[in-house]
């Protein structure tokens, strides 16, 4: 009698096969997120936070001013006096970009 073969099969692989997922469902939150949408600002709206941001930081810069003044130890003089020019460079920013929006809506009419 002739010896029979074995059947020599290859081993299967330990890894699975991946598997395509379907795309994750888009929800109004994840949409909202990619693609927010906002509404244009005024003019007006616009000269009115620039206008309120000068106010803000021209009370703190004369805040810090007052405080340089009042204190007594060294350190809080130095940290008053560093605020105080900080809060002042952010005022006059803000006042710079308050005179181009009023220079802008002025040669627009004209």
């Amino acid at each position: 009698m002739p010896a029979k073969k074995k059947r020599v099969t290859k081993k299967k692989s330990t890894r699975s096969k991946l598997v395509k997922r379907a795309p994750a469902r888009k929800t109004s939150s994840t949409a909202a997120m990619k693609h927010p949408v906002v509404a244009p600002r005024s003019d007006q709206g616009r000269v009115n936070l620039i206008f309120k941001n000068l106010i803000l930081f021209a009370i703190l810069f004369i805040i810090f001013l007052v405080l340089y003044n009042v204190a007594t130890d060294e350190v809080y003089k130095n940290l008053f006096w560093i605020l105080a020019v900080l809060m002042g460079f952010v005022a006059v920013a803000f006042l710079i970009a308050l005179l181009v929006f009023v220079f802008i809506k002025l040669f627009r009419k004209v």
